[in-house]
């Protein structure tokens, strides 16, 4: 929740687990938890994915971030009960369509 919902970054987010419970986390014990919770969710992610892609109206958006030092790109599809976010490292139709959407 704090370093992918709240996007703090590694470092802080494992102070934050100090602060808070007396209990700092390292930076690999962050990503490896990042990792467990993308496997855990990504058929959940997939069926978001296929549900937008049914939609009759969908808003797509995209917003700049920093990955590694390089500017990427995390891109939104979202319907009234419905999100979907994908990071690329273009913008635009072409990652839309990489990410397979918007055909």
């Amino acid at each position: 929740h704090l370093n992918q919902y709240q996007m703090l970054p590694l470092k802080r987010t494992g102070q934050v687990m100090g602060d808070l419970f007396d209990m700092p986390m390292s930076e690999a014990t962050i990503l490896s938890a990042n990792a467990e919770a993308a496997q855990v969710l990504a058929p959940t992610v997939t069926a978001i994915a296929q549900e937008l892609v049914n939609q009759p109206i969908v808003h797509a958006d995209e917003t700049g971030l920093r990955v590694n030092k390089s500017l990427h790109w995390l891109h939104a599809l979202v319907t009234e009960k419905l999100t979907w976010l994908g990071r690329h490292e273009k913008r635009g139709m072409t990652a839309f369509v990489e990410h397979g959407f918007l055909p």
